[in-house]
């Protein structure tokens, strides 16, 4: 198995952390409150699908919400 690189590191432990919240924008926010950096949706949507892909994460559409 491929090592994961310090990106999906970050990523997977924002989800571990906003556990059901994980969604999209909650990601981001939360890398960009964590690293003080600015994140793009971009630069955490392709490692989520990597991710995903590679079988380490499972996505499923949810329902519209007022916070999505």
């Amino acid at each position: 198995m491929k090592s994961l690189t310090r990106k999906e590191e970050l990523i997977m432990l924002s989800i571990l952390n906003l556990k059901k919240n994980a969604y999209l924008i909650a990601i981001v926010d939360h890398l960009s409150q964590t690293t003080k950096k600015n994140v793009s949706l971009t630069s955490v949507h392709l490692p989520l699908k990597r991710l995903e892909k590679n079988g380490l994460l499972k996505s499923e559409f949810g329902e519209a919400t007022a916070v999505r």
